[in-house]
């Protein structure tokens, strides 16, 4: 009889033989239906839906069963080192169109081969399809280049095939000139409003040739901040926003959000080794000082450029009320421990800061 429910991670990461008859086995028993309680899976070590024998006329049997088959339980895919190809995800486009996913929660995509054609056709089943993934609320696009198909994503979000996404990581990966661009558009269009956490640390673009690339430009996440504080509702349940190891023309923009109230919910914020100088910090002070940000609980400067002159305006312009729940605070290196112990102290003594319980120079 078939599974009521099942969970399942293939692990093949000690074993000395290539998986190919797992993966073949599994092919089988997900067209036979004996896998329709699966609720989740994923594989550890062993790139294993690259392993599938290249039966059925050189494609994946795991990735053309899934084609196949309803899973009408299943809530969480992990494809991580997969070395999923553009084609491949053109198979798992077909899945979704057929609707065969309906209860998908979690899709992490790390570290795979493909781009942007390969975005283009899984979103574009995404499109077609008759609901979307109605359910889906986190998706993982990291350590690869799918970034530089951020276009299609943008049209699944605005066609409200993807209602409830409130998670979105895009670490690492590899982006166009364009990418911040439809990412403002989705946030001025009101199409990201459920998203609780965003983060796009150290994204990269092609520079000359295919394995050789470089930092964004500056505007870039400057874009994406402007988008921000121009927006009407912002992002009003974002916790998590880290743009960290990007290079930014300003935050200016940023602060400016969240005067404008547009991050009211943000207790992560993370703009480390953005190149932040003292004039950026003389921004975050004028904020602080007009109002508190009761929600914040980690602020991540560090690696920054700003000196002993940005830190001192900043906990200077500090009430006993901008950061209630303010715990975790890090610092670039550039300002002596000496200096900041001193600093925080008075600041301790006049009553800032008052949960403050974690404190890093980097």
């Amino acid at each position: 009889p078939p599974w009521t429910s099942l969970s399942l991670t293939i692990d093949l990461r000690r074993s000395e033989e290539p998986g190919m008859e797992v993966m073949d086995s599994f092919a089988e028993a997900l067209r036979a239906g004996r896998l329709d309680g699966l609720e989740a899976l994923r594989s550890l070590g062993c790139r294993a839906l690259r392993l599938g024998s290249p039966s059925e006329g050189g494609q994946n049997p795991v990735l053309l069963a899934f084609g196949s088959v309803k899973l009408p339980r299943l809530s969480q895919l992990d494809f991580a080192d997969q070395k999923l190809s553009d084609g491949d995800m053109g198979l798992l486009g077909e899945t979704v169109r057929a609707g065969n996913w309906p209860s998908l929660r979690s899709l992490m995509f790390w570290s795979n081969r493909m781009g942007r054609e390969g975005m283009k056709a899984f979103m574009g089943g995404v499109c077609d399809s008759e609901e979307g993934l109605p359910l889906l609320e986190e998706l993982h696009l990291q350590w690869d280049a799918t970034g530089e198909g951020i276009e299609f994503l943008a049209q699944a979000v605005g066609t409200q095939k993807l209602p409830r996404l409130a998670h979105l990581r895009f670490d690492g990966t590899v982006v166009g000139d364009d990418f911040s661009v439809w990412l403002g558009r989705g946030v001025r269009g009101g199409h990201l409003l459920s998203l609780q956490s965003l983060t796009m640390g150290r994204l990269r673009m092609r520079e000359g040739g295919d394995n050789h690339y470089d930092n964004l430009p500056p505007e870039s996440v400057e874009t994406l901040f402007q988008a921000l504080a121009e927006s009407e509702g912002g992002l009003p349940l974002l916790k998590v926003l880290s743009v960290g190891c990007n290079p930014c023309g300003g935050t200016r923009a940023l602060w400016q959000a969240v005067r404008r109230q547009n991050l009211p919910s943000l207790e992560d914020l993370s703009v480390q080794a953005c190149g932040l100088d003292d004039t950026d910090m003389q921004s975050l002070s004028e904020v602080v000082r007009e109002q508190s940000l009761p929600p914040l609980r980690k602020l991540d400067l560090e690696s920054n450029d700003f000196r002993e002159r940005g830190l001192s305006a900043f906990l200077a312009a500090l009430r006993p009320n901008s950061l209630p729940k303010l715990g975790e605070l890090h610092v670039p290196s550039t300002i002596s421990s000496h200096t900041c112990t001193d600093l925080l102290r008075r600041a301790k003594q006049e009553g800032k800061l008052p949960p403050l319980s974690s404190f890093r120079r980097w």
